[in-house]
C-alpha cells in the first residue's frame, strides 16, 4: 500500500510484516537475555572456585606453620575469619574453622579437627 502525504510517498507495513519483526526482535531479545544470565551465574561460580582455593591453602598453611590462632584480615577481596577453640572432651584435638567472606557475605567455609601432638617425656629418676 502507498499512501501520499503532501507529494510524500509512504509505504505502509501489513500486519504479518509487523508481527515478523516483533518475533525476530522478541527471538534476538531471549538469546540477549540468557547470554546476560549465563555470564553473570559464571562469574558467581568462579568467585566461589577461587573462595575454596584459597580456603584449602589457608587450612594447609595453618597446619604445616601450626599458626593456631585466631585471626581476621582481608585478602584480595575477600575477608577471611579463622577460630581456633579447643575440644572439651579431647585436650589433643583442636577446631579450626575458616570463614571466607565477600562484602559481609559468607562465601565458603571449613571446619576441621586437627589432632595435637604433645611429645610424651619420661623422666629418669
Amino acid at each position: 500500500m502507498n499512501y501520499e502525504l503532501k507529494g510524500i510517498k509512504l509505504k505502509a507495513t501489513t500486519l504479518q510484516e509487523t508481527m515478523v519483526a516483533m518475533t525476530i526482535s522478541l527471538i534476538t531479545f531471549s538469546i540477549g537475555l540468557m547470554i546476560f544470565i549465563n555470564i553473570m551465574r559464571t562469574e558467581k561460580s568462579m568467585e566461589k572456585l577461587r573462595a575454596s582455593l584459597l580456603l584449602k591453602e589457608l587450612i594447609l598453611e595453618t597446619k604445616l606453620n601450626k599458626t593456631f590462632i585466631n585471626d581476621e584480615y582481608e585478602k584480595g577481596t575477600f575477608t577471611i575469619v579463622k577460630t581456633i577453640s579447643e575440644i572439651p572432651e579431647n585436650e589433643n584435638l583442636i577446631k579450626l574453622t575458616i570463614e571466607i567472606h565477600k562484602n559481609q557475605k559468607p562465601i565458603v567455609n571449613s571446619q576441621e579437627l586437627i589432632p595435637l601432638y604433645k611429645p610424651n617425656i619420661k623422666h629418669d629418676f
